[in-house]
């Protein structure tokens, strides 16, 4: 299972959004919003929403199976292909 959302247009610099994403790659879905829930940092809201859509597609793509959150995980966005 693999999902992928990308967030365009987002005006802060990769810097502050690094040090944000560095805090939930590689955790599960459920413990990465609730780690950005709890960071006081802007850049929390654009990752937020581009997660909640990863889910939302990885939804749309396995139509009519139960998503089991605890086994989905937030990955590196490198490489692209």
């Amino acid at each position: 299972m693999q999902a992928r959302a990308n967030s365009k247009y987002i005006r802060m610099s990769p810097r502050k959004m690094r040090r944000v994403l560095d805090l939930v790659r590689g955790k599960r879905v459920d413990q990465a919003l609730d780690i950005l829930h709890f960071t006081p940092k802007v850049a929390t809201v654009p990752i937020e929403k581009t997660i909640r859509s990863a889910v939302a597609n990885l939804g749309n793509l396995e139509e009519g199976q139960r998503l089991d959150l605890p086994k989905l995980r937030v990955g590196s966005p490198w490489p692209f292909w």
